[in-house]
């Protein structure tokens, strides 16, 4: 009997542990809602109304739709959808993949910018790469602003008036620093300084790397790339510009990797997210001392919620030979706790984009699988 009883107790515990371990190995997390685009690469933006989601995307060329390239070169298409239920509001084909989706400040427009990196493999594909300027309220068509190279990174200064990107030529794959009016026209004495500004550079193997971001409407904090002795992982570097002056008002100090794909600021400014782990102030000094690693999870895009006390960030995990799964964790400011991780479970769906709602109590995040969802917060 006591044989007995112990192996049913030995089985019980065998069980329990197995059940344990699947439950924490695949839990997958259910979003409030999800939107399948049929495209790949999403990025989202959400309206300062919070009511409407700004998608863009790219259809893949079947030849390559199985490669993990993040530049799909396909027709591209923007997308408006209510952000209660996902119906589409309206929609836009535009003639190259979708890179960057923002919303101006007061709602009005979308501001897109679509990327063609020409590469020699894509025989036959005619693209074009600029900027995307759409009216969200008004029919009329969208404005295209065309660039000789693609457009990396694009923002909007906070009061609206001022456009800026990073511009790669898909020749010579020099970037450089540009900047536009709110209708997106050329401010030259802006762009003639920071042309003259990057040849401080010329024979170190630093530029302009494939981020950046409006502080305020005086502010940006601009990504650059050191190749320093020939390491074949670059140095990354953020500076940060007063436009107003031109001066540069600080610095943060290189670091080894990638792009930081996560250059956003808070709402006053005073503080830049330059990477998943790190927190800056405009001086470049960190503001944070301990922030927490991913635990297993590389993560990838970022962003602040608009009272500056979250960072919500995302990227994947469990990375198989054909794809991995997204992953998001959001943090608080300063405290650095963990407030809300979820998980998804299907294959491709590592997290590409990520925004947070104006009220803060929700992120939209879109995947590589091409599906956009949204997420509810705990309060």
């Amino acid at each position: 009997m006591r044989t007995l009883t112990w192996i049913a107790l030995s089985t019980g515990s065998v069980v329990a542990v197995v059940f344990a371990w699947f439950y924490f190995t695949f839990r997958f997390d259910t979003p409030a809602l999800e939107i399948h685009t049929d495209r790949w690469w999403p990025h989202v933006a959400v309206s300062p109304q919070g009511d409407l989601l700004a998608i863009g995307s790219s259809l893949p060329i079947p030849k390559y739709e199985k490669d993990y390239w993040p530049y799909i070169i396909g027709k591209g298409r923007l997308e408006l959808r209510s952000s209660k239920n996902g119906d589409i509001v309206k929609t836009a084909e535009v003639v190259s993949a979708v890179r960057n989706v923002i919303f101006s400040p007061d709602g009005e427009r979308v501001i897109a910018s679509v990327a063609d990196l020409k590469p020699t493999w894509f025989e036959g594909i005619v693209a074009e790469s600029g900027i995307v300027i759409w009216q969200v309220n008004k029919n009329d068509p969208l404005e295209f602003i065309p660039f000789s190279g693609y457009v990396a990174s694009l923002d909007i200064s906070n009061d609206g008036e001022m456009m800026a990107g990073v511009i790669r030529d898909a020749d010579s794959a020099k970037t450089q620093f540009w900047f536009g009016d709110s209708e997106g026209k050329p401010l030259s004495k802006l762009n003639e300084f920071f042309e003259q500004n990057n040849k401080r550079f010329e024979g170190y193997k630093q530029m302009p790397l494939g981020m950046l971001c409006f502080a305020d409407e005086k502010r940006i904090a601009l990504e650059y790339e050191r190749d320093i002795g020939g390491h074949i992982s670059p140095y990354v570097c953020i500076e940060f510009w007063n436009l107003e002056t031109m001066k540069k008002v600080g610095e943060f100090e290189p670091r080894k990797g990638s792009s930081s794909r996560v250059l956003s600021a808070s709402p006053n400014g005073e503080i830049v997210h330059v990477d998943p782990y790190h927190l800056v102030n405009m001086k470049g000094v960190k503001v944070n001392d301990s922030w927490p690693h991913g635990g297993g999870v590389q993560l990838y895009v970022g962003g602040m919620n608009a009272d500056g006390d979250r960072v919500a960030v995302g990227g994947g995990y469990r990375f198989e030979r054909r794809g991995s799964r997204g992953a998001i964790a959001v943090w608080s400011i300063p405290e650095w706790k963990l407030l809300e991780t979820f998980r998804l479970g299907d294959l491709h769906s590592t997290i590409n984009s990520i925004a947070y709602f104006p009220d803060g109590t929700r992120i939209a995040t879109g995947s590589r699988d091409g599906t956009v969802r949204v997420w509810d917060l705990s309060p």
